[in-house]
């Protein structure tokens, strides 16, 4: 069973490096944080390569200016509760995703000020997270949907780092229920190249 999970996601992780080789990469994210449920403790690995895809933007009678980028990420989602009677005997310790967002960013005339919109999908290794009650947190697909908000500041003399943080939602878009979500905070570190 768990080969034929695995073997899914390689259209998928081969689609993103395919779709990536023909932007130019533009930065490389760490990002950190842990979910906002009371009912889970999960703390999400988040390595993000982003690729520049278009200044092309509708912004035409703004100061601000827009550009539409690609995050290729991989996310670890470390499940922090252990077996207990409190909690769940079903559910990942360790989850993977590797997930392909299209992101809208909004920079300041300066260039040093950013938001960040976007929606993407992926794919995580394995659909139960240990919870604070008898049954796991049911995400139901392998296939999710990436949502993120996020806002930031470049710094450094060229402007190479910058330091951010990121919402993400992660749920299934009711393809198959039970939909639950995760939602995380993150706090994120980039270099510019």
């Amino acid at each position: 069973m768990a080969k034929v999970t695995f073997l899914s996601a390689v259209p998928l992780v081969l689609s993103v490096f395919s779709t990536s080789v023909l932007a130019q990469p533009e930065s490389i994210h760490f990002s950190y944080g842990p979910d906002l449920s009371s009912k889970i403790d999960v703390k999400d690995t988040r390595v993000a390569l982003r690729w520049h895809l278009s200044d092309e933007g509708y912004l035409e009678d703004s100061s601000w200016s827009d550009r539409f980028l690609l995050d290729t990420s991989i996310s670890y989602w470390d499940n922090q509760l252990n077996v207990s009677p409190s909690h769940s005997v079903k559910g990942g310790d360790d989850i993977y995703g590797f997930f392909i967002t299209p992101v809208w960013q909004f920079q300041s005339p300066s260039e040093r000020y950013y938001f960040d919109a976007g929606l993407g999908i992926g794919w995580i290794s394995d659909t139960q997270i240990r919870y604070k009650g008898d049954q796991p947190l049911e995400k139901s697909t392998n296939f999710q949907f990436e949502t993120m908000l996020g806002a930031g500041i470049r710094f450094g003399t060229q402007k190479s780092f910058d330091l951010g943080a990121k919402l993400i939602h992660y749920s299934n878009g009711y393809i198959k229920r039970p939909n639950m979500d995760l939602n995380v905070i993150q706090l994120s570190l980039a270099y510019h190249f």
